[in-house]
């Protein structure tokens, strides 16, 4: 199940531009500063000392979820951590970082 919600995550967010696009939409220079702190392990701590920029990129990841998985999709097992995966490979973050799912289920709540 997970392979294919992938493989249809890829073709519908990737292949067609929709997830670049749509974070394009969220860059701000708060967003592009979380973002440039977890493409280094060095500057992990930056992150995570400032509840702002926490609080904001996971505001945007709950945006993007909602505006791009259908609700047919929400009800599936492991839905999240695909498309976590594939954001986090969009955003060229660190392969140290992992998005903390159950933050981003507690604001979808």
């Amino acid at each position: 199940m997970i392979r294919a919600l992938n493989e249809c995550y890829n073709l519908a967010f990737v292949t067609n531009s929709v997830l670049s696009i749509r974070i394009e939409r969220l860059k701000t220079p708060l967003f592009n500063s979380a973002i440039r702190d977890l493409q280094s392990p060095d500057t992990f701590a930056q992150f995570y000392n400032n509840k702002r920029k926490v609080n904001h990129l996971y505001s945007g990841l709950f945006e993007l979820q909602r505006d791009l998985i259908p609700d047919e999709c929400r009800s599936k097992s492991g839905y999240l951590k695909t498309f976590l995966q594939i954001v986090h490979s969009e955003l060229v973050l660190s392969p140290l970082f992992v998005f903390d799912i159950k933050k981003l289920e507690n604001i979808m709540r």
